[in-house]
């Protein structure tokens, strides 16, 4: 999984996990990397499918936090 450039300087982050994802045989196949930079309210989110190996992108507003 390709993580976006703005992970890499860890300052301006937030927030930031990273979890590997099983699919239903119990093999870590998938994974999940979210972040929230300084100033933001909006997580972002990559995502590999441990199912079918797809990758998305996308952002994320949560009403309660997640941590």
């Amino acid at each position: 999984m390709k993580l976006p450039d703005e992970i890499k300087n860890l300052n301006n982050l937030a927030y930031i996990t990273r979890r590997k994802l099983e699919n239903e045989n119990g093999e870590q196949m998938g994974a999940v990397v979210m972040w929230r930079t300084k100033g933001e309210e909006e997580f972002n989110y990559t995502l590999k499918c441990p199912h079918c190996g797809e990758e998305q992108e996308s952002r994320i507003l949560f009403k309660k936090r997640p941590y």
